[in-house]
């Protein structure tokens, strides 16, 4: 597939995905209370921390791994030692999550039930995560956009079917989910038939010891983006679960999720389109049209997003009655000021691509720490104070920390890259 028909693909497929999320919410907002929401909102974002940590960093070492391992006809030896090394990661870590998950039910008073749930979700959502990661590799972007969309509508549907028969509860919706992330699994291993479960595979101990060292060796470092990633996108919601209640999380979550979703797709989409042109031009070492690349990026982003803040704050009150059940509607208020900080940091994004590109990844993670320690001391005290309407307005603000901090770090790597080339060119 071309890089154009890729980008339409991906691009298409984030649309179709983004409007099943929000119909879904709209299903599931009419079928259940907040505080049901709310509960079901801060258990899945715990166990979307657990993948982030547990199976995000060995996917992106795997993905890093694979031209080397199919160039050398290894994947399916790569594939087999990814398997066992994610598998073993998860049992490992199982005590900690159990302790946590104790933790967590003390604090907000959930039943064992949901939580036993939850755990089995982790490690289903943790093996999605890894088969979509291998359809990144192998770039099978056709049915890459179909799981994704697939998944992000059947999710909901079956939520609401489960409702239905069961009744409303946050086991019910969690159940759900779970049939929904087994079965995907169960079809993507029937369709592309990896060989995960082989029991011999070519390749000596010692080789497999040394490919399981450089994918744990290649993670480590990804460890801490994952926990502060999810600080800075979920912590506001179990903040406000813990400062003010479920039901008021449930409407937060609903609220900021409608209000940021189409902001996350507009920088994904413009990221597809223009970060592939982007990366050529940091390699044919050409400051002038990187800049100039830069200053379209950022004027697209800032122009689109602005006008998208304005029309949410004129007609909030109406997509809220339009995409929102009765109980959420009141959240119509915060959604201006959660898509105003959305803008920021998908703005922060162009100049943290300034950073990876030129191989600067240690600034990205002095900027997101910036961000999570912003964030935090910003939301305890929003929420705090003035609650749900507090917590709305610290988005912004740490979020603008967040675009400070990677234009001050994405300025010097672009002015070092600058005296670098020029050094190169004087020698030249």
């Amino acid at each position: 597939m071309s890089p154009l028909r890729a980008i339409l693909w991906n691009g298409a497929g984030q649309a179709l995905a983004a409007v099943g999320v929000l119909v879904g919410m709209r299903w599931l907002t009419n079928c259940v209370d907040p505080d049901i929401f709310g509960e079901v909102t801060l258990l899945v974002g715990a166990c979307g921390l657990a993948v982030n940590v547990l199976a995000t960093p060995l996917i992106q070492a795997v993905m890093h791994e694979y031209p080397a391992a199919r160039s050398q006809h290894e994947v399916e030896h790569l594939y087999r030692v990814f398997s066992r090394t994610l598998g073993r990661t998860l049992l490992k870590s199982f005590v900690v999550i159990f302790v946590a998950s104790v933790a967590v039910r003390c604090v907000f008073t959930f039943s064992w039930p949901p939580l036993a749930l939850t755990l089995l979700l982790l490690v289903g959502d943790s093996w999605r995560a890894a088969v979509l990661g291998m359809f990144n590799a192998e770039q099978r972007h056709k049915i890459y956009v179909y799981w994704v969309i697939a998944d992000a509508w059947l999710r909901p549907l079956m939520a609401v079917l489960f409702i239905h028969f069961f009744g409303a509860a946050a086991e019910t919706i969690l159940l759900a989910y779970l049939c929904v992330s087994f079965a995907a699994l169960l079809m993507g291993n029937r369709v592309m038939r990896w060989p995960f479960l082989r029991k011999h595979c070519d390749g000596t101990d010692q080789e497999e010891k040394r490919l399981e060292e450089r994918l744990r060796t290649y993670a480590s470092p990804l460890l801490p983006l994952g926990i502060i990633g999810w600080i800075t996108g979920l912590a506001d919601r179990y903040i406000i679960g813990g400062t003010i209640g479920l039901g008021a999380a449930g409407i937060y979550a609903a609220a900021a999720g409608l209000a940021s979703r189409p902001v996350l797709m507009l920088g994904t989409a413009l990221e597809l389109a223009i970060r592939p042109r982007y990366q050529e031009i940091v390699g044919d070492k050409n400051p002038q049209q990187e800049k100039r690349i830069l200053l379209i990026w950022i004027a697209l982003v800032t122009g689109a997003g602005t006008l998208y803040v304005a029309a949410l704050a004129e007609w909030r009150e109406e997509i809220a009655a339009l995409l929102l059940g009765k109980s959420f509607r009141s959240g119509s208020l915060l959604m201006p000021w959660v898509a105003s900080g959305y803008v920021l940091l998908v703005t922060s994004y162009i100049f943290e691509r300034v950073c990876y590109a030129h191989s600067r990844t240690r600034r990205v993670l002095s900027i997101q720490t910036v961000t999570a320690v912003v964030a935090i001391i910003c939301l305890s005290a929003g929420a705090y104070r003035y609650g749900l309407q507090g917590a709305a307005v610290a988005v912004p603000v740490f979020y603008a920390a967040q675009l400070a901090a990677s234009i001050y770090y994405a300025v010097i790597t672009h002015r070092e890259s600058h005296v670098i080339a020029q050094t190169a060119h004087s020698y030249g």
